[in-house]
C-alpha cells in the first residue's frame, strides 16, 4: 500500500471557467492550483470511503449488499 507522501502525476483536460474558479479558490486560500485541487480530492475520497464504510456495516448481512458487490447467493 502506497503512502500519502508518495507522488504520481495526475494530468487530465479541463474546462476552462472551471480551472478560472479553482484558480480563484485556491488564492484565497493561500495556495496554488495544485495544492488546492489536492485537498479537495482527498476530501472527497475521504467522503466516499466514509459513505462506502457506513453502508458496509449498515448492510452487513442483508443479501442485496452481496449481490450489489458481486457475491454469490448462498
Amino acid at each position: 500500500m502506497s503512502s500519502m507522501s508518495e507522488r504520481t502525476e495526475l494530468r487530465g483536460q479541463c474546462a476552462t471557467p472551471v480551472v478560472q474558479a479553482l484558480d480563484a479558490l485556491a488564492m484565497t486560500l493561500g495556495l496554488d492550483r495544485t495544492a488546492y485541487v489536492n485537498q479537495v480530492l482527498e476530501a472527497h475520497v475521504k467522503a466516499e470511503l466514509h459513505k462506502a464504510s457506513l453502508l458496509a456495516r449498515a448492510l452487513r448481512g442483508n443479501p442485496l449488499l452481496s449481490d450489489a458487490v458481486g457475491g454469490t447467493d448462498q
